[in-house]
């Protein structure tokens, strides 16, 4: 369930900017709080739980470690400290500021 609901907010980060004015960090916050609201063992937004979504995103996109390059992944964790402030305080630093250094460079 952890990994499903890791991976839907990735998805949404990634692919879910919506025509209808509701923004990321607003679906972010929609679905922390519905797992918090249904899950059994609902976990608390804290320092970790960026550490932990950055993670479960190397794992899943690179499980053999051929995309990412070590300075990625410093940048990742380094971004990832702070995702459960951004998603307390909607705002979509992380998934900007990600996108734009590790799937676009100049």
């Amino acid at each position: 369930m952890q990994r499903l609901a890791l991976f839907t907010f990735l998805i949404l980060s990634f692919f879910g900017v919506s025509q209808n004015e509701i923004t990321l960090s607003d679906k972010a916050e929609r679905l922390t709080n519905y797992l918090s609201d249904v899950h059994l063992r609902p976990r608390a937004l804290d320092s970790t739980f960026g550490l932990d979504v950055n993670v479960l995103l190397l794992d899943d996109f690179d499980p053999n470690q051929l995309f990412f390059t070590s300075s990625d992944v410093e940048f990742l964790t380094g971004l990832s400290i702070v995702l459960s402030d951004e998603i307390s305080q909607k705002t979509a630093n992380y998934e900007e500021t990600s996108r734009s250094a590790l799937f676009y460079p100049l």
